[in-house]
């Protein structure tokens, strides 16, 4: 009978292993003679370099600090920013989060957040193993020691490590985790096109409560890029209108009214909260009629003349297209860029119950006297030099590759993701091609007839067939043109993979 273990399989080169392998040797052989073997980290020490290694290759490092009551302090390496596989939020899901914004030095609406963060953790059974005023100086301590300016603030409460059991009683304590984000944003000015999502969203207990349990969310938005848009709409059971994957929605009505599905079934937003105060300025103004929360049939909100995601980094991103049916005129509305500006200047400008001033970094301890030197014949560390691969000894769910390659063509593929560039370029050496997948800055380098060298890049499986990538952790440079002649006949990414099940003798 067949056992739960899978293993890729090309459909196209299924005789491409030894054929000597027919027979299994027992039921403890997984796969096939092209498995690779698994390495072995005898050390931490082996294991710390190995992360380190990874890291040296990132330009500029996305996650300046982290806290971790495990761990009773701030990390300042990314290699140690983990937590505990038998944390019952990573097995269980048993945990919640919240984000505040780091924007000119400033902590946007910390205290709002806290709140809700707390009653999302009363709502989950998570006991904090610190008061609120503690929590806000970790927070606060943690964003002076990144030194971040302009970024994101997140962290979680879990029920702790302990088991892998469903019941959190064998943790001896819940734990706290935060990390910066280094990452820039703006004020969002370009309109997007939504769906309706197909996609059951959560119960009114879950979705009030920010968990960590964001698959509904992850597939609503996922659903939505697949057809071209942005993000997603969620409509409840009684065909009123909820709210996005990770965001608030707002309407403008051809009455000049501003209107927010009401909190009831959905997560309060702090921004769409904040907007809700601010918002009344413009109807002493004259620009709008009135601003309230109530029930929006689906109907009713396609109808109206202007619409609007509202979340923490954007803080309102305009919204054009619906089901692609224009909203209003199909265009990015006057009131919307209003409200926007509204909230943005509240974030740069606004008072002091809004924005907490982060204070400077703590000036640096005096230098030290430098060592001794190492004795004569001491042994010191030298850097691993890297190997090199060729492209027809790619496989399916490798990573970790260094490649020199040409690039033969390069094609942009269109991305609903803002800000986000993508091409799909066929590179190859003297024994095959490959798709590499370039994204962003890699796009410019990845440009037909250059030579390139790919650092720790990894396989990535799309519709069944291999694609080449580089991520964060590694590296793409040009080089100086190589002398070899690509192999065209020989193209990995035509070869295409099913999942098999393994079956036991």
């Amino acid at each position: 009978m067949p056992s739960n273990t899978l293993a890729l399989s090309p459909v196209d080169a299924m005789d491409s292993c030894d054929s000597s392998t027919d027979k299994r040797s027992d039921a403890s052989e997984i796969g096939n003679a092209c498995d690779s073997k698994v390495h072995v980290f005898s050390s931490s020490s082996e294991l710390l370099d190995k992360l380190h290694e990874k890291w040296s290759l990132v330009k500029k490092q996305p996650y300046p600090a982290m806290y971790s009551s495990v761990f009773g302090g701030i990390i300042l390496d990314p290699a140690m920013m983990v937590i505990p596989i038998d944390d019952h939020m990573v097995h269980r899901g048993h945990g919640v989060f919240d984000t505040a914004i780091i924007l000119d030095g400033y902590l946007y609406e910390l205290d709002v957040h806290l709140d809700r963060f707390l009653g999302s953790a009363s709502k989950a059974k998570i006991s904090s193993p610190f008061p609120q005023s503690t929590l806000r100086s970790i927070l606060i301590q943690l964003t002076v020691a990144s030194q971040c300016k302009k970024g994101t603030l997140r962290y979680w409460l879990s029920a702790g490590p302990g088991d892998f059991l469903l019941s959190p009683a064998g943790c001896p304590t819940s734990a706290f985790y935060a990390v910066v984000i280094d990452e820039d944003f703006s004020q969002c000015k370009e309109g997007v096109k939504v769906i309706t999502s197909t996609i059951p969203m959560k119960s009114p207990l879950f979705a009030t409560m920010k968990n960590v349990n964001y698959l509904p969310n992850v597939l609503s938005k996922l659903e939505a890029e697949e057809q071209g848009a942005f993000a997603s709409i969620w409509v409840d059971e009684e065909g009123y209108i909820a709210e996005g994957p990770n965001v608030n929605v707002a309407f403008v009505t051809h009455e000049k009214e501003l209107i927010l599905p009401v909190f009831d079934k959905i997560l309060s937003g702090c921004t769409a909260k904040r907007l809700l105060q601010l918002a009344p300025k413009l109807v002493e103004q004259g620009l709008l009629k009135s601003v309230k929360t109530a029930n929006l049939t689906a109907e009713e909100a396609k109808g109206a003349a202007e619409m609007m995601y509202v979340g923490s980094t954007l803080p309102l991103l305009p919204i054009i297209m619906w089901d692609d049916e224009p909203i209003g005129e199909g265009k990015v509305g006057e009131l919307t860029m209003a409200l926007s500006d509204l909230v943005w200047e509240d974030m740069v400008a606004g008072p002091e119950t809004q924005r907490l001033r982060v204070p400077p970094p703590p000036p640096p301890p005096p230098p030290q006297e430098d060592p001794p030197p190492a004795a004569a014949g001491a042994a010191k560390p030298g850097l691993r030099k890297p190997v090199f691969t060729k492209v027809d000894q790619l496989k399916p769910g490798t990573n970790g590759h260094t490649l020199t390659v040409k690039v033969l063509e390069s094609n942009p593929v269109s991305s609903q993701l803002r800000h986000a560039r993508i091409a799909e370029c066929l590179i190859g050496d003297e024994t095959g091609t490959i798709v590499f997948t370039a994204r962003n800055d890699q796009v410019d380098l990845l440009k037909a007839g250059a030579t390139v060298i790919l650092r720790n890049a990894k396989i990535d499986m799309f519709k069944g067939s291999m694609r080449l990538a580089v991520d964060k952790w590694g590296r793409v440079e040009v080089t100086e043109p190589a002398d070899f002649t690509v192999k065209e006949d020989n193209n990995l990414s035509m070869i295409e993979y099913e999942l098999v099940n393994v079956a036991d003798e």
